[in-house]
């Protein structure tokens, strides 16, 4: 028996402290720009994040919350680990280690630096270091080279160059006071990126980028025989090939940047080519994915098709960007167009993890299909599969492992081999799991029959997350939920015991790390828990509730599903109010308890409840909870006759939308009593501003216009007028939800002038959104109408782009 206990205890120690290899090999670049272990002569491929706790916003976070910050760079690190990631790069801030002749200042932000490359190399996880970044975000005061020059200064000025090489040949000579090694030899750190997005003054030459290239390659040179690449984004890829260089960086945003709120209609189709889409010049360097996100994107579908893609384009490493702090997520208050944590995006970050399984098992080269514009919504490469389906979800099932973003029932999926799983990692119910926590778990094989479980908190959200408030946007809770796994090994009836062998009970499993097996053990001795670094959790004992309904113009009777989410200990109705604008009674609607996407805590709404004509303003309650919480905007909806004009831009509430050109100026105007907005560029059009164009989501999917009238007699109305003579024209795009534009140039004179343009006479307009080759030309669809821009620029206005531009436009709408 002692023997028993013994190999037992020898599995499960084995198992908690054994499964990672310290990140301690070196890796060159070959003759054919392919990066490769020096060990084993195999190919790199690795997936992971930005991470910054040493600098910037971050520090500074952590500082004011009286935060370790040590202890911060292990908590997160260890949840990098958790999710099987490979890499994080570092874009140094230059300003906060340097003085103004290039020195390196050794101080608290190095020293941090050089303990998150050791915690780290610990994890088995490399570091891709990106010297000089120039950008002084949310930094303070600092005395470093960067204060001295801007950014196109740094690119050409040649004193500049000297400068910045000096600060190179000391980082890259700089020992770790951890590792004992200098950067420049340290195994762990992977690579070098000279600079993180270079910008050039307006004309500069590829010769003179080339030269700058090579005065920053050949200093890190002097220091390191590791791997140096350049950021050859904006378009400098062939500057770049004609450097002294073993690869170059590059970046992709699909979904684009400070949406300024959640993007919430399917994005899978906008997955597109990076800046690294393979040209000639490059082929001899390797590539690397210095910054990739589907920003404002809160579903779990599109890391893995990025993943795809970036492997179709030779990519061997890639970074998201950027991993929020696990003492920081909860209010996403640094970069607010990203938002990705394991305790708080928990179904993203698993995409994440399954993304890093497609680096690992897609050849390099492998040919991407980018989804079918007409349904967008599966990706389908096995052992992957992509959805935008429901709230969306992405799967790798391999006969080793299940992963999964998102709840899916065990019908959903069938499980490959069931017999030889070593992983089931996911969020909610799966083929292998019962489970209807919204936060992570993963369950790992030890041994037949026995099983380590690790199971995360539920996350509540409270708010949109990417619109930039400094508010809370999601809470943790620590719910107790059941726990019933279905794997052939361990049998109808497995036990769930916690690391000192106490039994925990299966129909009520809080947070935590778990062991479980076939059978119970004689006795299990305390074992080393798996790092997860779960934070103290308060309970939640008063109600919440969150649900999102876009402002919407609809029919009387028309259903809209909706998901709202619960915290309900007092188990109260959940409904919403509708406050008839000018009328003192308002409607309310109970919402139907019905469990969605297998989570207890979340349920779906059908509505509309008989709602009379006219705007409403909505909110969901709970007991005492209401969201929008008192003192927010309500949300919008208004009941039209199905003869009414549809509108799609109201000017009195587009005037405070988020999305617009920089040197364009947006004004609030009247005509004849009704709202107008006013566009104008009173410096002209130059090459520094080409174009200027503000875009707009429309009031209301279009998803009943059908009902109207044929498609052939759809109109576009709008009133317009020029407000000064150079202006003859705008572009008016409209932009359907699966990323195809719509155009024509309306025309402009100085007087107000309405136009009825017929839906079917706009042009697809192939220079927004390239068609694939031989694919047919599409027409507009008015039931997927998402997006309205509006746009004007230099090539309207030849020979007097220079002069002031400005015009102004009523409501438009469709009908």
């Amino acid at each position: 028996m002692k023997l028993a206990l013994a190999y037992f205890f020898a599995l499960l120690a084995a198992a908690a402290l054994a499964q990672v290899r310290p990140a301690d090999r070196e890796a060159r670049v070959d003759a054919q720009g392919v990066l490769r272990w020096q060990d084993t002569g195999g190919e790199v491929a690795l997936m992971g994040v930005n991470l910054y706790t040493p600098f910037t916003a971050d520090y500074r976070g952590l500082l004011e919350l009286g935060a370790d910050h040590k202890a911060a760079i292990r908590q997160d690190v260890a949840h990098l680990r958790r999710l099987g990631l490979g890499v994080i790069r570092v874009h140094c801030f230059d300003r906060e280690i340097s003085d103004a002749h290039g020195n390196l200042t050794d101080n608290i932000h190095l020293e941090l630096l050089d303990d998150l490359i050791a915690v780290c190399r610990d994890n088995g996880i490399y570091t891709v270091l990106t010297p000089i970044c120039w950008w002084d975000y949310k930094l303070g005061k600092t005395h470093g080279f960067s204060n001295n020059y801007t950014m196109q200064e740094l690119t050409t000025n040649r004193t500049a160059w000297d400068i910045q090489a000096r600060f190179l040949r000391q980082f890259a000579a700089h020992v770790n006071r951890r590792t004992g090694r200098r950067y420049g030899d340290d195994p762990c750190v992977l690579a070098f990126e000279c600079i993180n997005e270079p910008l050039y003054p307006d004309g500069t030459p590829d010769a003179t980028v080339t030269d700058y290239i090579n005065t920053l390659a050949d200093a890190l040179r002097e220091a390191t025989p590791k791997p140096i690449y350049y950021n050859s984004w904006h378009g400098r890829n062939r500057a770049a090939a004609a450097a002294r260089i073993n690869g170059v960086t590059g970046v992709s945003y699909p979904t684009g940047l400070l949406n300024g709120r959640a993007l919430t209609r399917p994005q899978l189709h906008r997955v597109a080519p990076s800046s690294l889409a393979p040209i000639p010049e490059i082929a001899r360097l390797s590539r690397m994915i210095y910054e990739f996100d589907a920003a404002d994107v809160e579903a779990s579908y599109m890391y893995p098709a990025m993943a795809k893609a970036f492997r179709a384009e030779g990519v061997q490493v890639a970074a998201m960007f950027q991993y929020d702090l696990a003492l920081l997520a909860g209010r996403n208050a640094n970069w607010q167009t990203h938002h990705l944590n394991l305790l708080y995006t928990p179904g993203k970050a698993l995409s994440l993890a399954i993304a890093a399984e497609v680096f690992r098992h897609v050849p390099r080269g492998t040919p991407f299909t980018r989804p079918d514009r007409g349904s967008g919504v599966w990706l389908d490469f096995p052992p992957f599969d992509i959805t935008t389906e429901g709230n969306g979800h992405s799967v790798c099932a391999t006969p080793t492992a299940f992963i999964h973003s998102a709840p899916m029932g065990y019908w959903d999926y069938p499980l490959i081999d069931p017999e030889r799983l070593e992983r089931v990692w996911g969020v909610g119910s799966s083929p292998a799991v019962e489970y209807g926590g919204s936060g992570a778990y993963f369950l790992d094989r030890i041994t037949n029959g026995l099983w380590r479980l690790q199971v995360f908190p539920d996350v509540f959200p409270l708010e949109d997350p990417y619109t930039g408030s400094p508010n809370p946007k999601a809470l943790l809770i620590p719910s107790a939920h059941p726990f019933r796994v279905r794997l052939p090994d361990l049998g109808d009836a497995p036990v769930i015991l916690r690391p000192d062998g106490t039994p925990a009970d299966p129909g009520a499993l809080p947070p935590g790390d778990y062991i479980i097996a076939k059978a119970t053990p004689p006795k299990l001795p305390a074992l080393p828990p798996l790092p997860m670094h779960l934070p103290a959790i308060p309970p939640v004992e008063r109600p919440l509730i969150y649900g999102t309904l876009p402002e919407q113009v609809t029919i009387p009777g028309t259903p809209e599903r909706i998901t709202v989410h619960l915290h309900n200990p007092g188990n109260a109705t959940p409904r919403i109010r509708f406050q008839p604008e000018g009328r003192p009674t308002p409607i309310f609607a109970d919402i139907e308890k019905r469990e969605a996407a297998g989570l207890p805590s979340t349920c779906t709404f059908t509505y509309l409840p008989p709602l009379p004509l006219g705007t409403y303003h909505a909110r969901f309650e709970l007991g005492d909870a209401r969201y929008p919480p008192a003192g927010a905007p309500p949300f919008r909806l208004t009941v039209l006759h199905p003869d009414q004009p549809w509108p799609l831009l109201d000017p009195a509430r587009a005037i405070s939308a988020p999305w617009g050109t920089a040197g364009l100026k947006r004004e609030a105007g009247t005509d004849d009593g009704r709202p107008t907005l006013r566009f104008s560029v009173p410096q002209g059009f130059s090459a520094a501003l080409d174009c200027a164009t503000e875009r707009f989501d429309v009031i209301a999917p279009l998803s009943v216009v059908r009902r109207k009238v044929p498609d052939p007699f759809l109109c576009i109305t709008l009133r317009a007028r020029a407000l000064h003579p150079a202006t003859t024209a705008f572009e008016l795009v409209i932009m359907q939800d699966d990323g195809a534009p719509f155009g024509t140039d309306v025309p402009l004179t100085a007087e107000w002038k309405e136009h009825r343009i017929p839906l079917h006479t706009l042009r697809y307009f192939a220079h927004w959104q390239p068609l694939p080759p031989g694919a047919p030309t599409p027409s507009p669809d008015p039931t997927r109408i998402d997006k309205l821009s509006l746009c004007f620029g230099r090539w309207l206005f030849p020979g007097r782009a220079a002069e002031p531009h400005a015009f102004e436009i009523g409501a438009i709408a469709i009908e």
